[in-house]
């Protein structure tokens, strides 16, 4: 009767998740900062098969549902079958909500490890397709997205920002793991971010061309730019490499002011959702096929998914150390209080195993958190009695 009623909710759980459109999801980070986010999921979403994921970052003084609204790209989402995370920034020094996109703006919040974080949720909540998670967003957000570029690039595979872009004080601090393929909006007539440069806020606004170049030297892509004008007269240049392992585009259009192009109120001349989508699909995460001679690499610092996962009674967590060091593993609730602490002392390198006892757990949402003095992951366990 138990694994009757048991499977009973755990379909029906399923198929709520199969139907649902959109979902509010948060969750705590390391430096206890509760972080929310927007999560678009198209009809095409099963649960068995993998799907894209586009991180969509929203403007200085923007949300969450503004950025769904103003991009409109869940109707994109939905035709394409990819789901759409839309991420919500923390309060700035000028009242608004913004992103840690480089030095100036005030935001003393680690951006980069809450995206990651965000990634890693919806991993171990979705069928995502690792290989295919793509980032944008637009004016502060679209900054945060090179930003990103610059930083995160082992696991997004392809970045488009709109009117927003690279503002680092130095750019020799944007040092991408990977050749990521890199694209670009911007309007010459928007009075918000100049395209010749000038002043955002506290920031001094590099000119586009300049960014732009910057990031063809950066990723070593020696050949153009060349120049293509579409039917309707958007100027589209290009950086590459004679081995297409470089690609770095600006779609520049005269008018379109400081809006998404494509929607209502931006440039009819193109649509930024369809060209980078277009983008996204034709730049998966690369995959590197081992060497024969290639020698076995030591273990890695990797948190795997708890088994099994919805659980009723106990789950098993793998993780992996890259060496002898203090490990703490600790579970919390869905508010982001701690529950138990599973290990808290010095870990071998290696293959280790821990067990989650869910006698006294409620049924609900729980996440775990693996950390060291270097590494850091946090994943979700749901716990159905």
């Amino acid at each position: 009767m138990r694994k009757f009623v048991f499977g009973t909710i755990l379909l029906a759980l399923m198929l709520t998740i199969a139907s649902a459109e959109d979902i509010e999801g948060s969750f705590f980070t390391p430096d206890d900062r509760h972080r929310s986010y927007h999560l678009h999921i198209p009809p095409s979403y099963n649960g068995e098969d993998t799907l894209p994921l586009v991180i969509n970052l929203h403007w200085g003084g923007g949300t969450p549902e503004g950025q769904a609204v103003f991009s409109a790209m869940n109707p994109k989402a939905d035709s394409e079958g990819f789901l759409v995370a839309y991420p919500e920034g923390t309060l700035s020094p000028y009242g608004w909500l913004g992103w840690n996109s480089g030095e100036c703006l005030g935001i003393d919040v680690d951006d980069v490890s809450f995206i990651s974080i965000l990634i890693d949720t919806l991993i171990a909540n979705y069928r995502i397709d690792t290989l295919r998670i793509f980032v944008t967003g637009f004016c502060n957000g679209g900054m945060m997205t090179q930003r990103l570029a610059c930083e995160l690039s082992e696991r997004i595979a392809a970045a488009a920002s709109v009117a927003g872009g690279l503002h680092i004080n130095n750019w020799d601090d944007c040092q991408p793991a990977r050749l990521i393929p890199l694209m670009h909006f911007h309007a010459r007539n928007d009075p918000s971010v100049p395209y010749y440069g000038g002043w955002y806020y506290d920031c001094r606004w590099s000119p586009v061309d300049s960014f732009m170049q910057h990031w063809a030297e950066k990723l070593v892509c020696n050949l153009g730019p060349d120049t293509f004008y579409n039917d309707s007269g958007a100027l589209r240049q290009r950086w590459y490499r004679a081995d297409d392992s470089c690609e770095v585009i600006l779609w520049t259009t005269e008018d379109g002011s400081h809006y998404w192009p494509g929607t209502p109120l931006g440039t009819k001349k193109i649509s930024a959702n369809d060209e980078m989508w277009e983008f996204f699909v034709a730049h998966p995460l690369p995959v590197e096929e081992p060497g024969v001679e290639e020698k076995p690499m030591p273990p890695s610092y990797i948190l795997d998914h708890s088994l099994p996962n919805p659980l009723s009674k106990s789950a098993k967590i793998h993780f992996s150390l890259g060496s002898r060091e203090h490990v703490r593993l600790e579970v919390f609730d869905a508010l982001g209080r701690k529950v138990v602490t599973l290990v808290d002392g010095v870990l071998d390198a290696g293959q280790h195993e821990v067990v989650i006892d869910a006698g006294r757990l409620s049924t609900g949402v729980y996440f775990y958190r693996l950390s060291t003095p270097t590494f850091t992951k946090t994943r979700s366990v749901r716990l159905i009695k």
